[in-house]
């Protein structure tokens, strides 16, 4: 081995050394903990979210927590409250990307940009964050999402998986369960139109829908479909005031013993893009709004078309 070779390869090694002892003396700030949630105190949340959806505000009653944004004010989600502190809290910065706000801009960081995530704590105390969550899809779970402190001037860079599955819009801290029947098949039920009625009841060899047979395998198939069911759309624009004076179709559920009842009620008004606003006995402050191929569909759309080809095979 000639010692030019010998040089070069003590040069690599003296090189890669050097190396690893920078990488090991680098400043601790490059993998702090961002931002630190103290959950105890918190009072209240502030999301202004990326796009054009408007700022909403979690807040904190008691236990529980009112999302709110006029003229909405609904209980909050606590499990996607829970979500929200954990990523916040579980943030670490992966790198140093600028010290001066002329480049907040670049990063997506300035005020307007982003999602932006303000704190108010029992003691007065307020601090927010500036994060650069767009676009939403990203290539890999290492590439760098950007963010910033309120009042402070850096810029840091943050790995993408730790916001995985942040919330940070309204729906996500809204509950939008309609129904949620229990494991064994219902006793009865009734499908009540203001003029009409029909009644089933599980008997020895299968259901009957006002005295007579129908196909009890598809019925229980139905039943299946509509254990758990929730909306897609919250039908904010609708005024509830007036929902008894809209016709009005239900689906009464008899489970177990048939005396407790799980009422399934459905307003039209043809004059709104989503004509059926559903609301459910179990959880009566969700409003949910549907069109035929949606919640309304499955519910009453799928049960209509089981009677009707009822009536059909007994005529």
């Amino acid at each position: 081995m000639n010692k030019r070779v010998i040089f070069l390869f003590t040069l690599l090694l003296c090189l890669y050394g050097l190396y690893q002892w920078w990488d090991r003396s680098r400043d601790p700030l490059f993998e702090a903990p961002l931002i630190q949630v103290a959950q105890a105190s918190l009072l209240s949340i502030e999301i202004d979210p990326p796009g054009d959806e408007p700022t909403f505000s979690l807040l904190r009653i008691d236990n529980d927590w009112i999302a709110s944004r006029e003229p909405l004010n609904v209980r909050a989600n606590k499990t996607a409250v829970d979500r929200l502190i954990e990523v916040l809290n579980g943030l670490r910065t992966a790198d140093l990307l600028s010290q001066h706000s002329k480049h907040w801009q670049r990063y997506g960081v300035a005020d307007g940009q982003g999602l932006k995530i303000s704190l108010q704590y029992k003691d007065s105390r307020q601090e927010a964050i500036m994060l650069s969550l767009f676009p939403q899809v990203r290539t890999h779970p290492d590439s760098l999402v950007y963010a910033r402190l309120d009042g402070q001037q850096e810029v840091y860079g943050i790995r993408a998986r730790q916001v995985e599955g942040l919330p940070m819009y309204l729906a996500d801290f809204r509950d939008a369960q309609f129904v949620a029947l229990t494991a064994s098949a219902p006793a009865a039920f009734r499908l009540v139109w203001p003029d009409t009625l029909s009644c089933l009841r599980t008997l020895e060899g299968g259901w009957r829908c006002n005295g007579q047979v129908v196909d009890s395998v598809a019925l229980d198939r139905y039943f299946t479909d509509i254990k758990q069911l929730s909306g897609a759309v919250f039908a904010n624009d609708f005024d509830e005031l007036q929902a008894e004076r809209l016709p009005c179709r239900q689906l009464i559920v008899y489970p177990g013993n048939a005396t407790d009842s799980i009422v399934l009620s459905c307003y039209i008004d043809s004059l709104r893009t989503w004509p059926y606003v559903l609301r459910g006995s179990q959880y009566p402050h969700h409003w949910l709004a549907s069109d035929t191929a949606g919640l309304y569909g499955r519910v009453f759309g799928q049960l209509d078309k089981l009677l009707t080809s009822k009536n059909k095979t007994t005529k």
